[in-house]
């Protein structure tokens, strides 16, 4: 097509999205590349933030696969009334054709059904946030080829089934996300891999099994939530490797055995809740070491012995 054609054509694609979506902040008698929420470049639609526009619970539309030069897809939810959400439906499987999307930022929605099996082949991607929705199904194997990634969040949704192994190969990633939603299995080992990790959240499911000592290599990690599952077994002395650790979450399991006291070597940490698990043993006096402002929650346990009575668990996580 030539500019001239590929400029109408997003124009016809985005009235046809106005009308479908019931953006009256769109206005007809101004070109589409001025319109709130659109940024163009070179005359092409390049980003969409839905955000920013007066709209709710809008679908969608399978249009929006035709805006071949989209980079940016924004609808995240700032608004305090819960129940007032700027996208409802499904996502279309024809965004699995825009091959030049980097960021896809949906969170706090109304969306539902399962994450769409093509947005792997979105190899630019390095922003996928699709966090506080209700979507179902199991987490899609195929985001394992977005080998660019650098954020990517599923929390808070229905998701089943267990986490992807072949998750190893986004080497770039650095926030990862999956709390709060239905997962089952073990961790994973080959979570290792992702080396760049800085932020993994994956409390509140139903994982099982052992801490993996493999967590040791994530020397970049600094925050790392593992609450509110089923994991079983010793808290692995090589979390003491992670030298960036400032907050460490592992409360409301079934860990048992003594707390490591190779832990008082995070000098970084500044938060270590540990409560209401089935540990043992006394308290660690070499965990006094730790930065004077470091938050200790130990409660819940069946530590003797020496037990500082400031400490306590105020966290539910």
């Amino acid at each position: 097509l030539s500019e001239c054609s590929s400029y109408l054509v997003e124009r016809f694609l985005l009235a046809y999205m106005r009308f479908a979506m019931d953006i009256d902040s769109w206005e007809n008698n101004k070109p589409h590349c001025n319109w709130i929420g659109v940024e163009c470049q070179g005359g092409s639609v390049t980003n969409i933030d839905f955000a920013i526009l007066d709209m709710s619970s809008a679908s969608l539309p399978t249009q929006i696969g035709l805006i071949t030069n989209l980079q940016s897809l924004l609808a995240a939810n700032m608004n305090a009334d819960a129940n007032n959400y700027i996208l409802s439906g499904t996502i279309p499987s024809e965004l699995g054709v825009l091959t030049q999307l980097t960021q896809i930022g949906l969170y706090d929605n109304s969306l539902h059904g399962n994450i769409p099996t093509e947005l792997g082949t979105l190899t630019s991607l390095n922003y996928m946030v699709l966090g506080k929705s209700m979507f179902t199904g199991s987490f899609p194997i195929e985001l394992a080829s977005l080998t660019d990634l650098a954020v990517l969040s599923l929390a808070e949704n229905n998701l089943t089934g267990s986490i992807p192994t072949r998750l190893a190969t986004l080497a770039s990633l650095r926030y990862f996300g999956i709390n709060q939603n239905f997962l089952t299995g073990s961790i994973p080992t080959e979570i290792a891999g992702l080396t760049s990790l800085e932020y993994m959240s994956i409390f509140d499911n139903d994982l099982s099994g052992p801490i993996p000592t493999e967590l040791g290599r994530l020397t970049s990690l600094k925050s790392l939530w593992l609450s509110k599952n089923n994991l079983t077994g010793s808290i692995p002395t090589e979390l003491a490797k992670l030298a960036s650790l400032e907050k460490l979450y592992i409360s409301k399991n079934n860990l048992t055995g003594f707390i490591p006291t190779e832990l008082a070597r995070l000098t970084s940490l500044k938060i270590l809740h540990l409560c209401n698990n089935m540990l043992t043993g006394s308290f660690p006096t070499q965990l006094e070491s730790l930065n004077y402002s470091t938050e200790l929650h130990l409660s819940g346990n069946n530590l003797t012995g020496y037990f500082p009575s400031e400490l306590g668990c105020r966290s539910v996580w």
